[in-house]
């Protein structure tokens, strides 16, 4: 089963990146996904001299986030008169059957590929996705899967700090390519820089501070482009050699996926960018089902045999305020 993993562990950059060491998190059972949140810094401590009494006041910043667990299927049937077909070598059928869970394989990739780049209102049983967690109405009252404003339990039209950061152009479409005689910076480029610096507030320290990776549309990626100078062209080679192209903005690897949407730009005809921070986003999965392949078995009824690989899991977040979408729109 490694390989099924490994494979469908490249379905987009997001997960590829979120599918590293440190990133992944698993929970043995539970009812629902539970995320710790910290809302307010600890006040149980702080600067003291000699003999001063040591402040020993419990303190609770933190409360909780709660995802409802979603499950994925495939099914690999194999028919009695194919394996009969391909028993004249074992390699035969081995390639058969690889065959198969390469078609399986194929099609998880491109519904969790859909569904992160999504909403689970097309389909309430899909894992949640960034146009839910990362918004561009952070504000919103009727957002959520529910649409009750609740994003992981809890309202974000209520609370302040359960909001990502946005950037929209404030009506005039970006410039993206320099002015080389008045030497001001294109609007885009503006833009970029004042989310880079939004998601980069709020403490942690250095290389967690900041967002570390971008995905885009491919407008957007077409666009920032267009106004590097090709000397300026960095890339992150860890990604690019796991197989997305990317280029680099400040510390942030940017690569675009075709399935990349926002609501405002639902088909990609406007530029857009998710800036995420791969430390407060998680991708949970069920210890015992993280694409879980079942033994073959022989239905009573089906002259077959058929096997399954299952998944319970889904995209969760904890510090939303760490995380941005740039689009350009007047959003």
């Amino acid at each position: 089963m490694t390989t099924v993993v490994d494979n469908i562990g490249r379905a987009n950059a997001l997960f590829w990146k979120l599918n590293q060491g440190g990133f992944k998190r698993k929970q043995k059972g539970g009812e629902r996904i539970e995320i710790p949140l910290r809302m307010t810094k600890s006040t149980s401590g702080g600067w003291y001299e000699g003999y001063d009494l040591l402040n020993t006041n419990p303190s609770d910043p933190l409360t909780k986030a709660w995802f409802p667990w979603r499950q994925m299927h495939y099914s690999v049937i194999l028919s009695r008169l194919e394996e009969v077909k391909n028993s004249s070598g074992a390699t035969q059928l081995i390639n058969m059957l690889q065959a198969l869970f390469d078609d399986a394989e194929d099609a998880m990739t491109q519904d969790i590929t859909d569904a992160m780049f999504g909403t689970p209102y097309d389909d309430s049983k899909q894992c949640d996705g960034l146009e839910l967690l990362v918004p561009e109405d952070p504000t919103s009252a009727t957002a959520g899967r529910d649409k009750d404003g609740k994003v992981g339990a809890v309202d974000q039209s209520v609370e302040t700090w359960w909001r990502n950061k946005t950037q929209g152009n404030g009506g005039t479409a970006f410039e993206w390519v320099a002015d080389m005689d008045s030497g001001i910076a294109p609007t885009g480029w503006t833009a970029l820089e004042n989310l880079y610096q939004n998601c980069s507030k709020g403490g942690g320290s250095r290389g967690k501070r900041e967002p570390n990776i971008g995905i885009s549309n491919q407008l957007f990626y077409q666009n920032y482009l267009s106004g590097l100078a090709p000397q300026r062209r960095f890339v992150n080679s860890k990604m690019a050699n796991a197989g997305f192209r990317n280029i680099m903005y400040n510390d942030l690897p940017i690569t675009w996926d075709e399935s990349m949407t926002t609501a405002s730009s639902p088909t990609g005809l406007l530029s857009a960018l998710y800036m995420l921070n791969s430390y407060f986003m998680h991708w949970v999965v069920e210890s015992s089902t993280d694409f879980y392949k079942t033994p073959f078995v022989r239905p009573a009824n089906q002259d077959a045999r058929i096997a399954q690989i299952l998944l319970y899991g889904n995209l969760t977040v904890s510090a939303r305020f760490k995380h941005g979408v740039l689009v350009d729109d007047n959003i």
